[in-house]
């Protein structure tokens, strides 16, 4: 690919967030360098244009990259999603019952470059509990919607708080009892292990099977798609 095609690409993922400095883009052998190029992100972060290069060309369909880059709040079911779907009922010295759940650490470093990205999250789930409280406190959610069924309800009464428009809202459902907010958000997920039912509605099936870093996954693409992927690794040194 010649330096003139890679100029073009850039200038079709990036029209709206490029500028140019003094300098055409210079060709070492089989790699090019653009150091005139730049590209800011939403918050007026300054990256060098091959890192918008290398987004765009990640893999994912221009389709789902537009709808991503507009999110600024990602919902999602628990069980089945943040969790595999697995209860523990763990019998206390006093005999009593105590129910809890797994969740995936890979999700937890998720939510914190979730809110670095000044994306909000939250929980909207038929069945709640000690476990699902904790976890969406200890990561910082701005939502917890449990115990209702009629989640389309819970839906409409986030976006009346958080004076969104739902092609802004991201959700993550597994079952048939999410259809209704799947059809309705701007951006569907599901897990590898989602029901057919759900697998033919949404926008992207995630690598990742339920409690498995599903959240990872959508947040990754979320930062990529809205260019904080970079400053993201750029914490690691990376």
């Amino acid at each position: 690919m010649s330096a003139k095609e890679v100029h073009g690409i850039f200038r079709q993922a990036r029209k709206p967030l490029y500028a140019e400095l003094p300098g055409p883009p210079r060709q070492f052998g089989r790699s090019t360098h653009l150091p005139c190029l730049f590209y800011r992100d939403s918050d007026g972060k300054r990256f060098p244009a091959r890192h918008a290069i290398k987004e765009r060309m990640s893999g994912y369909p221009q389709e789902l990259l537009d709808r991503a880059a507009k999110i600024r709040l990602l919902l999602m079911d628990c069980d089945g999603v943040l969790t595999d779907g697995t209860i523990y009922f763990i019998p206390g010295p006093d005999g009593a019952v105590v129910e809890t759940k797994a969740f995936d650490c890979r999700d937890g470093i998720a939510f914190k470059w979730l809110r670095e990205a000044g994306i909000e999250a939250g929980i909207v789930t038929g069945r709640g509990g000690l476990a699902v409280r904790e976890r969406a406190r200890s990561v910082h959610m701005r939502y917890l919607v449990e115990g209702r069924t009629d989640k389309l309800a819970s839906f409409e009464d986030i976006l009346q708080d958080a004076g969104l428009a739902a092609e802004q809202v991201a959700y993550i459902g597994d079952d048939v009892t999410d259809l209704p907010l799947l059809k309705r958000v701007g951006l569907a997920a599901g897990p590898a292990d989602a029901r057919p039912e759900v697998r033919e509605s949404i926008h992207w099936q995630t690598p990742a099977r339920g409690g498995r870093g599903v959240i990872r996954d959508v947040v990754e693409l979320l930062l990529k798609a809205q260019g904080k992927w970079e400053r993201t690794l750029a914490q690691y040194r990376i």
